[in-house]
């Protein structure tokens, strides 16, 4: 392995070990990932990673910073413009994402990650109906149950209520852990009981309170199971 693959293996290492959870504080979590500045000074991938990680513990001026610093190295460095997207969708800065996702897919046709931004972006948006075709290029090019449970959501509000309760269904294939997901399992449960399967709606909501801890505090389920049981 040459060095430059190695330091790019040991920055990625290094990130994965900053967000794990074992550091005590937020602070510790950072300043360890900042050790690695000078070997990763050129990688822009590893600059998307620690600013991602100054975002998530609020430190949102200096993630910023970091990326516009890669983006005028490399413009269309696509994990430094999903990093920037990221932001801008939990800044709810819609237009931005969209923008953002547009450039991603403009020059990294081959990738997911434009694909999914733009997906969200929309949901986000209330453009569900928009949003389907770019879930299911992302899908074409990577099957994630994040992607799956995204267009559940849109399906949802779009009153396609058995395509909402299929995605879910596929999400679940992929990865049984999503049923502990808010976020498009609860859209799949009503539409189970839109379409008049109660039964059915009420196996899926059993199944999700099975695995799923502190499901009382989710007044949306909560309602559900309520109707579903009375």
């Amino acid at each position: 392995m040459d060095s430059i693959a190695q330091n790019s293996l040991e920055c990625e290492q290094a990130y994965e070990l900053a967000i794990s959870g074992k550091f005590p504080t937020a602070d510790e979590a950072i300043a360890f990932l900042e050790t690695f500045q000078g070997k990763c000074a050129k990688n822009l991938i590893f600059q998307s990673r620690l600013a991602a990680l100054y975002f998530i513990y609020g430190r949102a001026d200096e993630a910023e910073k970091l990326i516009q610093e890669g983006l005028s190295i490399d413009p269309t460095h696509k994990e430094l413009l999903f990093s920037l997207g990221d932001i801008r969708l939990k800044q709810r800065d819609l237009d931005a994402v969209v923008a953002i996702a547009s450039r991603i897919i403009e020059f990294h046709p081959e990738a997911c990650s434009g694909y999914y931004l733009m997906q969200l972006g929309l949901i986000y948006a209330g453009r569900y109906e928009e949003s389907i075709p770019y879930g299911r290029e992302a899908m074409k090019r990577e099957e994630t149950p994040a992607f799956w449970l995204n267009e559940s959501v849109a399906c949802f509000q779009t009153g396609r209520y058995e395509q909402c309760a299929q995605s879910a269904y596929h999400a679940i294939q992929l990865d049984p852990k999503v049923l502990e997901n808010r976020w498009g399992m609860n859209e799949a449960i009503y539409a189970l009981g839109n379409l008049g399967r109660d039964d059915e709606a009420l196996k899926l909501a059993l199944r999700r309170k099975e695995v799923t801890e502190n499901w009382q505090d989710d007044p949306v389920f909560m309602k559900a199971l309520t109707l579903l049981t009375t």
